[in-house]
């Protein structure tokens, strides 16, 4: 599960600096290696902000760098783990944040900016997870794909159920980085990770 602003709590809001932003990360990563934070701020997630990257500021930079390291990218490697018995969603109901879907997974009744019909359609998914391992049943809810079968999972709106979208290439290299433990290498270019789910340690220049 990701909600679509995951990071959006954890992070500060006022204006970011290139040195807010490496202090945020060695606070929240003891121990994490310089040349590990160069890795991180300049190749996977750089202060580019002209569209290219899911980020056009220096606050939705730290947003979207937060929200994978902690909560996305752990999801993915909990995916690539269970694969056929892994289901995916995303909460895209606004503002998108962390914990906010819990008040439709446990909901009980009229709650105020609670769509009953989305809350109640979770409950039945998951309900049925619980039961017999697949979200799926005969009722009319829209089929949800395992992560076998695309990768995408399902979208959850308070328009309604569809589809969801797959990483993309250059978020699944950013995931395979966080899931590697590599932030405590002096070297983690030397952590060769591909788009494809695959990785190789090599030793030296790259």
């Amino acid at each position: 599960m990701a909600p679509t602003h995951g990071g959006r709590l954890f992070t500060n809001q006022s204006a970011m600096t290139e040195a807010d932003y490496d202090a945020y990360m060695r606070e929240s990563y003891p121990g994490i290696s310089s040349a590990a934070l160069d890795y991180v701020t300049t190749t996977l997630y750089p202060a580019k902000y002209d569209g290219s990257l899911p980020y056009t500021t220096a606050v939705e930079r730290l947003q979207v760098t937060v929200a994978e390291s902690l909560f996305n990218c752990h999801c993915y490697g909990a995916d690539r783990a269970y694969n056929t018995s892994a289901y995916d969603y995303t909460f895209a109901v606004p503002p998108g944040l962390h914990f906010q879907d819990t008040k439709y997974t446990f909901y009980n009744g009229p709650f105020p900016n609670v769509s009953e019909t989305l809350a109640e359609d979770m409950q039945t998914y998951f309900t049925r997870f619980a039961d017999k391992g697949s979200p799926n049943s005969d009722s009319a809810l829209p089929y949800w794909p395992s992560f076998a079968e695309g990768e995408a999972g399902v979208l959850l709106k308070n328009e309604g159920i569809s589809n969801g979208s797959k990483l993309d290439a250059a978020a699944v290299v950013r995931c395979l980085f966080w899931l590697s433990g590599d932030i405590f290498l002096e070297n983690p270019a030397s952590s060769v990770h591909h788009s494809d789910g695959s990785s190789k340690h090599v030793t030296g220049p790259l």
